[in-house]
C-alpha cells in the first residue's frame, strides 16, 4: 500500500509513535510518504510538504498525534477535509488530563476520518482502542550485562518529583534524560532514541515513575523490549475503562507493578537474580508475542484494507 504517515518531529513524541511507526510501516513492505511535523515551527511552508496530488494517490494517510500539529495541518493544507483519500488518526494522549483539561475534540476530529486512542476509556467518545507498540528494531535485548542497579529515564516533572521526596527513591535510583544533539545543533530524534534504548539496557531494574495519563505509556513498551526488568505504577482506581489499559498486567503475566511505594519491592527483586531475570525474560516474550508495532500497524491496516474493498 501506499501511505502517507504524518507524525511530531520531537524528541519528546515518542519514537515508536513518531519516526518508527513510519519505519515500520515501510519494513512491512509499504511505500510510505514520512511527512514529520515540528508542532514548535511557525515558519513552515506547504511546500515542505507533499502536494495534494501525492496525497490522492495515497491508499491512506495516517496520523500519528494529530492533536499535536491539528493546527498546522489544517493551517498548511486548507482543502484538507475534501481529500478523499481515508485518514486514520491515532492519538497519544487521553482526552482528560489534570494538567490540561481536555483536548478540543472536536477541532482534532477534522483531520481524520476513523480514530484511534491508547485509553481505554476513550472509547466514549467514539474512538478504537489501540494500545501502544514498540518497535523492536530499536528497542532490544543486548548481549553486554547491566551495569547498574536500578534507574528511570524521563522528564522529571513536578508531580514525579513529589513522589520521588515522599517515597525516598531519589536516594536509591539513577536518573537520566536523553536529549541529543545533532548536525547544526538541532534535535536528533533517531540518536535520542537509540540512546534511550541504551540507558534501558543499563539497568537491572527499570523503575517507572507515575504518569499525569491514565494508560500504558510507551516507555512500559520499551523497557520490556530491551529485555529488563521493569516495575511501573497502574493507577489506584475502579474505573472499568481505565483498568481495562492495565488488565493484561493482572492477568497472570509475571510483570510487576505498584499502586503505592515500590521500594520494597525494588528491594526484593535486586536480590534475587533469578527472580529479576525470569521477569525480564516473561517481559520480552510478552512483548514479542502481543506489543510489537507491527500488530498495532496491522490493526491501522486492515481498516485500509476494508476500506479499498468497500
Amino acid at each position: 500500500m501506499k501511505l502517507a504517515v504524518f507524525y511530531p518531529e520531537s524528541i519528546y513524541s515518542a519514537w515508536s509513535c513518531s519516526e518508527g511507526l513510519a519505519n515500520t510501516f515501510r519494513r512491512m513492505g509499504n511505500d510510505v510518504i514520512k511527512c514529520p511535523i515540528n508542532p514548535h515551527d511557525r515558519t513552515m511552508r506547504r511546500s515542505e510538504f507533499p502536494a495534494l496530488d501525492d496525497l490522492r494517490a495515497c491508499d491512506a494517510i495516517v496520523l500519528s498525534g494529530m492533536e499535536h500539529f491539528h493546527k498546522h495541518l489544517l493551517a498548511l493544507y486548507q482543502d484538507w477535509q475534501k481529500l478523499s483519500v481515508l485518514k486514520l488518526g491515532w492519538f497519544h494522549e487521553t482526552q482528560e488530563r489534570e494538567d490540561y483539561g481536555q483536548l478540543p475534540l472536536d477541532e482534532i476530529k477534522r483531520t481524520y476520518d476513523i480514530g484511534f486512542t491508547p485509553a481505554a476509556q476513550d472509547e466514549k467518545y467514539g474512538l478504537a482502542w489501540l494500545p501502544f507498540g514498540v518497535d523492536t528494531e530499536v528497542f532490544r535485548p543486548s548481549d553486554v550485562p547491566p551495569c547498574f542497579d536500578a534507574g528511570f529515564v524521563g522528564l522529571l516533572y513536578g508531580p514525579r518529583q513529589e513522589f520521588l521526596k515522599k517515597t525516598g527513591l531519589a536516594e536509591i535510583l539513577r536518573f537520566a534524560k536523553v536529549d541529543a544533539t545533532g548536525s547544526g545543533g538541532k534535535p536528533d530524534v533517531e540518536w535520542s532514541a537509540r540512546l534511550l534504548a541504551e540507558s534501558y539496557r543499563s539497568f537491572k531494574l527499570f523503575v517507572n515513575l507515575p504518569s499525569l495519563c491514565q494508560h500504558v505509556v510507551t516507555k512500559v513498551y520499551e523497557v520490556m523490549a530491551c529485555g529488563v526488568a521493569l516495575l511501573t505504577p497502574i493507577p489506584e482506581t475502579s474505573a472499568e475503562g481505565i483498568m481495562r489499559n492495565f488488565a493484561w498486567f493482572t492477568g497472570g503475566h509475571s510483570l510487576l507493578y505498584y499502586v503505592d511505594n515500590p521500594k520494597p519491592i525494588i528491594d526484593e527483586v535486586l536480590a534475587d537474580d533469578a527472580l529479576r531475570i525470569s521477569l525480564a525474560q516473561d517481559g520480552l516474550a510478552e512483548i514479542r508475542r502481543n506489543h510489537r508495532l507491527e500488530k498495532r500497524c496491522e490493526v491501522l491496516l486492515s481498516h485500509v484494507r476494508a476500506g479499498v474493498a468497500a
